[in-house]
């Protein structure tokens, strides 16, 4: 499973920047988005995995960002993730990571303290 997710790491970066040329830069979902990607890549998940999710995807569609870091942290840490679920996880973290940003930037003090955890747990 550790290869799968290699593999989904090295790859990731090609997928995301769509390669096509034109020099448009690639199109971050947003938080709702990201949480219907989520819901997709576990329908089939086990039982506590999706409770997990769930509370993620909940807390991206509500923005509740730092309940959604949490929960998307922990379930990143799941050892029996499948590829897609793996790369759907990573794909909602960097949506989430750039909206925080923008919401940062625009003065959003609870985006703020959510980018802060997402950096912090990055490290680890």
């Amino acid at each position: 499973m550790r290869v799968l997710h290699a593999i989904g790491i090295v790859l990731l970066p090609a997928l995301l920047c769509g390669c096509g040329g034109g020099g448009d830069e690639a199109e971050v979902m947003t938080p709702a988005e990201a949480a219907g990607h989520l819901d997709e890549a576990f329908a089939g998940a086990e039982p506590e995995v999706q409770q997990t999710l769930q509370v993620a995807t909940e807390a991206l569609r509500e923005g509740h960002y730092e309940q959604a870091v949490v929960a998307l942290e922990v379930t990143r840490g799941a050892t029996n993730l499948t590829l897609e679920q793996g790369m759907a996880v990573h794909e909602s973290m960097v949506a989430l990571e750039q909206n925080l940003l923008n919401a940062a930037a625009a003065g959003d003090v609870n985006a703020r303290r959510a980018y802060d955890l997402l950096k912090r747990a990055k490290r680890n």
